[in-house]
């Protein structure tokens, strides 16, 4: 029998404009995964643990990611798997990807495919749509590429470049019981068709916002960190959106977006006034009548090995 362990850190995708094309890795949150392999046909079997297994529902993405490696390279082992949820589930903040891509890194650690951070990006694209209800990229491969990634992703040929980033975020989660298939949920309200001026409006917008982040210049990143074709859709089923926006720019946030799906948001403000934007936003939360959870984060690498004694020391840990 042979094992491996990987973690996998926790992502915002869309930015405001970048919808299925921009995601970013922080270190809020992260999932682990340990896999044993011995020789057999072909099954998997997942157990769940960590502070948000409770929240977990089947199919999993990771179980499904893990299914779809076997069979694509024509593998003959049976995969246990111990899945440590630690990214808070219907979120927004990338929670099937993470497992998904934790568990390809440990299976490929298990198995010594050295499958690389593209190879898990598209089975783990894929994978999202035991979640999503159709693939998409974005958070995949944030969390197997880490830092700012830009996506070109379809069904049959994914493309990424990724870039480092040295930069601190807020990241806010209001405390919201998960909703059912959320992610299907959100893509499901989104318009058919859209302006022809609105799509160039956003294009705009979007390589405005590519362009201020990899130069540093987060002001101006932070000011194309909306957009017109998604987030007005979507706003109205994300609670105190507005509210904490509002209160979040009035304090001197530089932009403010969802995160995802929501309904969790991502902001970006002066790097020492971060801790104080996080507890306006959360004052602001109490005030729409909402208890929130707020990190100040950095840009994290993609997925990472864990040693079993780092896992053993997850494993001891219940969380919140």
């Amino acid at each position: 029998m042979s094992r491996g362990c990987a973690r996998a850190w926790s992502s915002s995708a869309n930015l405001g404009p970048g919808f299925d094309s921009l995601a970013v890795a922080h270190r809020a949150y992260f999932d682990a995964a340990c896999v044993e392999a011995e020789p057999g046909p072909g099954r998997v079997k997942l157990n769940v643990t960590g502070p948000f297994l409770k929240h977990v529902s089947a199919p999993n993405t990771a179980e499904v990611a893990l299914e779809s490696l076997l069979k694509s390279m024509g593998l003959r082992y049976d995969l246990r798997v111990t899945l440590w949820k630690g990214v808070p589930v219907s979120a927004g903040l990338g929670g099937s990807a993470a497992s998904s891509v934790a568990a390809l890194a440990a299976a490929s650690e298990a198995l010594d495919l050295g499958l690389g951070p593209a190879e898990v990006t598209r089975i783990a694209g894929a994978a999202e749509e035991a979640a999503a209800g159709s693939p998409h990229f974005d958070n995949a491969a944030a969390s197997s590429f880490g830092g700012l990634v830009v996506v070109l992703g379809d069904d049959e040929e994914v493309s990424v470049r990724s870039f480092r980033l040295d930069l601190r975020l807020l990241v806010l989660r209001p405390l919201l019981k998960p909703v059912e298939q959320k992610t299907k949920l959100m893509r499901s309200v989104l318009p058919s068709s859209v302006p022809f001026r609105s799509h160039v409006r956003d294009l705009s917008r979007a390589l405005s916002l590519l362009a201020s982040l990899l130069s540093g210049d987060l002001r101006s990143a932070g000011k194309v960190m909306n957009d017109e074709i998604v987030t007005p859709y979507r706003a109205p089923l994300v609670p105190c959106f507005n509210e904490v926006r509002k209160a979040l720019m009035a304090e001197g946030a530089y932009g403010v977006a969802v995160s995802g799906a929501g309904p969790s948001l991502i902001a970006l403000g002066p790097e020492e006034e971060l801790e104080r934007l996080a507890a306006a936003g959360l004052r602001a939360y109490r005030l729409c009548g909402l208890e929130a959870e707020a990190k100040v984060v950095g840009v994290a690498g993609g997925f990472e090995p864990l040693s079993p004694s780092e896992m053993n020391k997850l494993m001891s840990y219940s969380g919140p």
